[in-house]
């Protein structure tokens, strides 16, 4: 008797054991394991992996810091449906937030099927500078959601795929949604790759919606379906910046399937050398299902990167669709281009780039390089400038054409025939709605009903680009400030504009009102005529005294007498500095090198400056941007108090110590510059006048021309001087191979040095015109 009832508690305890979960429970790390909670994810995971589910599930996961990692190998979670799904998210009544976080790979799912499961609300992160925030390795992974979600990376920088927030590489169908979810960090925001050997008829999709991706090391996504493999994305709504890398991606995809869609997405890729906003190779779209490219930007906003910058990249595709996209570019290295289009044979059928904005804003850039066999694109109601203009530069290298006016592009490349080559006037680098009256209204009606800020767009006459946007009749700004300009010196003492007319019709009056640190507004009425699409001088005030710190706010009221229908830009607002003049000391004045160059940049020059830097060894790597106010009678430079060179020294030992990235007219005299594993100098930027004179320049005992030189040139600076130096040891003293057969750095000066002890290589001084 007592043998069968030991019997049957046993089997009454096995049931209670392992009871299929169904309903409400917690996850809450203040309270222990029992009933309906779980202290932490593992337990929860366990509980399902050995269980199943048997209706629903949802955990309700309290607010606190969950320490821990969910390791999930060859598993799964029995009895999940469409109906009976697994939701954990943060519960309602949280004030704070829930994070779960580990050292290493919070969540780790290899040859895992987790399917019908979401994620919401909560904060995942790692604390490795080598890791994943959630990994998934092959498995079966159907319905699987993150939304609402925020997710932090590793603080790396590394550019492998291994380190990515979100890393998933699948060989069996899946379908992934990533949500309004917030991604910082890792070496990408998002990596994927799908490769089924055995079977290419799945079809897999991945949604990657309204998700903000910012401060990636590399690339912000990372899709890889290999070529024959069927996976649908859709990437839409996203904004995507960030890349710490020298030359970062927004969006990199390889293969989209038929369906495809990347859309509404906001992409800023900007590197100290260059970026890719978008790139994208071989879509296959089909004639019933293209891959739609629109209502996108994609620009690189770093007007100082040294190297080639892409706006849109696409090649070899077929019926890929790329309508309203704007796509800028900023810097003037000559081999950037706002859009690539590479399409070489009759198999790349049915592609269009129809209603775009691309820009290039500075002379150098390509606006379009493409290679079009016949019938493999179409190019038809594009807006085209560069650095503002009616200029542009288009390249078809299938007819041999380049052409820097529209009508030589039309004819010589057959395409454009409705396209418009002018100025798009955006409102701002970080506001890219035009402005211009010339493209307004040009583009093709194509059904687009809406743009990327679900604004309605006209279904007849359309805008180009992502900004639908209107030109009102009567429109007055103050274009740009000309007067007082910075920095602030003492002939400052006049208030001019360029007042613009960006409206339809003549401007023949307004009102132009000015403050002071908010003060009361002091108006004036201009009358005169400005035509559409013109500007004038103006002088507000003959003699007015500024000082150093004033707030200036300058804006226009009532042009032609009517209320301003459209206020944007209508308003100029900004600090003014006193500028830099005269002898500094460092560490008296300036503590180190870095505040000196806060101050300059800041501020502006003058007149010279010189800063003289007290004995003793200052560890800092210091870049150099643009100075407001240098020129040949307003230099800046740093130099040894005592004017000995083995007195002050500057050291660090990686990257570089001293980095040029856009100063001009400055100079480095009679100091110890020492790196122990990067460049000791730099060039990143395009950067003039540039001297170092009388230094003991000292590298690392590398290999590495382009990380461990003396003076590594990456920039396209003109007028750089090296004379009178010891130059010892680096991988190379000299080492620079910036610039192109048409884009030449001009006049370099090197002489009176001592070289000594390179490593690896001497020099390499190339596309050079002027060397002595």
């Amino acid at each position: 008797m007592k043998k069968i009832l030991l019997t049957i508690t046993a089997a009454v305890l096995a049931s209670v054991g392992f009871a299929q979960l169904s309903g409400t429970y917690t996850v809450n790390g203040g309270s222990a394991t029992g009933g309906t909670n779980y202290q932490t994810f593992a337990a929860a995971f366990s509980a399902l992996t050995s269980n199943g589910v048997s209706g629903p599930v949802t955990f309700n996961c309290i607010e606190g810091t969950y320490n821990g990692q969910v390791y999930m190998s060859n598993a799964s979670i029995s009895g999940t449906s469409t109906t009976n799904t697994v939701t954990f998210q943060a519960d309602a009544g949280n004030t704070n937030e829930v994070l779960w976080q580990h050292t290493s790979y919070p969540l780790y799912m290899y040859n895992t099927n987790l399917n019908n499961v979401s994620f919401d609300g909560l904060h995942m992160k790692t604390s490795s500078t080598y890791s994943s925030v959630v990994y998934m390795y092959r498995g079966l992974h159907t319905n699987l959601t993150w939304e609402n979600c925020t997710f932090t990376g590793a603080n790396t920088s590394s550019t492998s795929t291994s380190y990515s927030i979100i890393y998933g590489y699948f060989n069996s169908p899946h379908n992934v949604v990533f949500s309004n979810n917030t991604f910082t960090g890792g070496s990408h925001s998002i990596t994927y790759y799908y490769s089924d050997y055995y079977n290419y008829t799945n079809t897999c999709s991945v949604v990657i919606e309204d998700n903000v991706m910012t401060d990636y090391y590399y690339r912000g996504m990372y899709l890889y379906n290999y070529s024959g493999y069927r996976t649908k994305f859709t990437v839409t709504g996203n904004e995507i910046t960030g890349g710490g890398y020298s030359y970062p991606y927004g969006i990199m995809c390889y293969y989209a399937d038929d369906g495809s869609e990347f859309s509404y997405n906001n992409v800023n890729a900007y590197g100290t050398n260059g970026g890719y906003a978008g790139y994208f190779y071989q879509a296959y779209g089909t004639s019933a299902n293209p891959v739609l490219i629109y209502n996108n930007i994609f620009q690189v906003d770093a007007p100082n990167s040294s190297y080639t910058q892409y706006g849109l990249y696409n090649s070899y595709g077929y019926y890929t669709k790329m309508h309203h996209n704007t796509i800028r570019v900023s810097n003037s290295y000559a081999y950037s281009r706002a859009a690539y289009l590479y399409f070489t044979s009759s198999a790349y059928q049915g592609n269009e780039f129809t209603n775009n904005i691309v820009v290039s804003d500075q002379t150098g850039p390509y606006t379009v390089y493409a290679y079009i066999y016949p019938n493999a694109l179409v190019m038809d109601n594009n807006a085209y400038s560069v650095n503002g203009g009616s200029e542009i530069y288009n390249y078809n290298g299938y007819t041999g054409t380049t052409a820097y006016n529209l009508s030589t592009w039309q004819s010589g490349a057959s395409q454009d025939a409705n396209s418009v080559a002018d100025g798009p006037s955006f409102i701002s680098s970080a506001n890219l709605t035009p402005q211009s009256a010339t493209i307004n209204n040009i583009g093709d009606a194509l059904g687009y009903t809406d743009d990327i800020n679900l604004q309605t767009r006209s279904t007849t006459t359309p805008d180009p680009g992502a900004i639908e946007f209107s030109v009102p009749t009567n429109n007055a700004q103050p274009g740009s400030l000309v007067t007082p300009d910075a920095p602030l010196c003492d002939n400052d003492t006049t208030l001019s504009i360029m007042l613009a007319n960006p409206g339809l019709v003549a401007l023949t009056s307004c009102s132009l009102h000015y403050s002071v640190n908010a003060g009361t507004p002091v108006s004036t009425a201009w009358t005169g005529s400005i035509a559409p699409s013109n500007d004038t001088l103006v002088v507000m005030e003959t003699s007015i005294n500024f000082d150093d710190g004033d707030e200036l706010m300058v804006w226009t009221t009532m042009p032609n007498g009517v209320q301003d229908s459209s206020t944007l830009a209508d308003t100029i607002s900004l600090t003014l500095w006193e500028g830099m003049s005269g002898t500094y000391a460092i560490p008296a004045d300036y503590t180190t090198i870095a505040d000196a160059r806060d101050a300059l940049e800041t501020k502006g020059v003058c007149d010279d400056v010189i800063f003289n830097i007290a004995a003793g060894t200052y560890n800092e790597s210091v870049s150099f941007g643009d100075i407001s106010g240098v020129s040949e009678a307003a230099t800046v430079t740093f130099q040894s108090a005592s004017g000995a060179w083995n007195s002050a020294t500057i050291e660090y030992s990686n990257n570089y110590t001293i980095d040029f990235a856009g100063a001009d007219w400055i100079t480095f005299k009679n100091l110890k510059v020492m790196n122990g594993s990067g460049n000791v100098f730099r060039m990143s930027g395009s950067s003039d006048h540039v001297t170092v004179d009388g230094c003991w320049a000292k590298g690392a005992t590398g290999t590495s021309t382009t990380s461990q030189s003396l003076f590594y040139m990456q920039g396209v600076g003109h007028d750089l001087t090296l004379t009178n130096n010891r130059l010892e040891r680096g991988a190379s003293w000299f080492y620079s191979t910036s610039g192109g057969t048409t884009s030449k750095k001009m006049n370099l000066t090197i002489e009176d040095n001592e070289i000594k002890n390179q490593t690896y290589y001497g020099s390499l001084i190339y596309y050079f015109d002027g060397v002595e």
